[in-house]
Order: structure tokens, then sequence, then C-alpha cells
């Protein structure tokens, strides 16, 4: 659910919202927030070299992965989407703070990607 509280308060901070596909639509239906949309921005995905470069600043843990183990991560479930990167990294971390002892390596990530629903 959304925060109306955001757009409620014309003296608040600029508030920059990232949505995803279809959410577009979401948004437009809560009139607090659409008459306050003023920039629409599609984002294509990131090309494989981007991805390599892009990962290791998001988070640390991925300066720890090897980079033909996030080829194969992109390759298999996020195709270039950041979004995707973000939620294999949620899952990951997770899976880390459940059980240390469970996965490790790029084990971490395939268990990661299986959750996505990639192959």
């Amino acid at each position: 659910m959304c925060d109306v509280s955001l757009a409620a308060n014309p003296g608040a901070p600029t508030t920059l919202i990232l949505a995803g596909t279809g959410s577009t639509q979401a948004l437009q239906r809560i009139p607090e927030l659409a008459s306050r949309i003023l920039t629409r921005q599609h984002i294509p995905p990131l090309t494989p070299a981007q991805v390599q470069a892009v990962l290791p600043a998001f988070h640390p843990m991925w300066a720890k992965v090897p980079p033909q183990h996030i080829a194969r991560a992109d390759e298999r479930c996020a195709r270039g989407d950041f979004r995707a990167f973000a939620q294999i990294t949620a899952h990951v971390i997770d899976a880390v703070l459940t059980d240390p002892l469970a996965h490790s390596g790029s084990a971490l990530v395939e268990t990661a990607c299986r959750r996505l629903g990639g192959t």
C-alpha cells in the first residue's frame, strides 16, 4: 500500500518513486500521487559489461562473487534487470542470515535465481 502522506505535504522534499512494470497504472489510481508524477523514465536492461561494473558498487556482496557467476545469474534470471539483481541480493542475504551454513559461494546465487523462477 502506498503512503499518500509522501504527496500530501507540498513542502516535503522531492520523492523518487521507482516502480516496476505495471506499477505506473497502480500509481495513477492514487489521485494524490497521480497529480504529482512529473516524469516517467524507462530504464533499459543493463548490458553484461554494465552488470559486471554496477553490481559490486551496488552491494559489497557482489564484489566477492566471481564474474562468471554474476554472468550466469544475469543469463539465468536477471537478464540485465537491476531490480532482479536487487531481489537476488535480498534472497542471498536472507539465506545467509537464516542459515549461514546452508549454502556457500555460487550455490547462494543459484538458490536465489531459483526463487525468482530462473532456470
